[in-house]
């Protein structure tokens, strides 16, 4: 705008001249600043690797959520999961064993149960074929 300026003060030649370079100048410009603002993007989301590159990788499972181009997936051994995963609590019902068992004392069951007398001939008929219960 002061080339313009300084044109038409002198009151030389090329005043419409100077008009079409500064808005082709303008246009220029405004396409770098969009350009230099792309670059600014691309730049910040292109350092996010090198950061997870310069410490150890976290494990695939971990971090799902967010996209990384991790060239150790390729290898031979990629970084997927820890194995074996590590032990976990979880519950569950509790043991309980029974140490009273071993000195609880039954009362005797003698008196309830006669003994069985021999009951003749029948008796022994009916022990072979399975005997009749009443």
């Amino acid at each position: 705008m002061g080339q313009w300026i300084w044109c038409e003060q002198k009151g030389g030649k090329g005043g419409e001249e100077a008009v079409t370079s500064l808005k082709d100048l303008d246009s220029l410009l405004e396409g770098q600043e969009y350009s230099v603002h792309a670059q600014s993007i691309l730049g910040s989301s292109a350092e996010a690797p090198d950061k997870a590159e310069d410490k150890e990788v976290e494990l695939l499972i971990d971090r799902l959520d967010t996209y990384l181009e991790d060239k150790s997936l390729t290898t031979s051994k990629p970084r997927i999961a820890a194995f074996p995963p590590p032990f976990e609590p979880i519950p569950c019902k509790p043991l309980f064993f029974d140490l009273a068992l071993n000195h609880v004392q039954f009362p005797s069951l003698d008196d309830v149960t006669d003994t069985k007398k021999g009951q003749g001939l029948t008796g022994i008929v009916k022990g072979w074929l399975g005997g009749w219960k009443k």
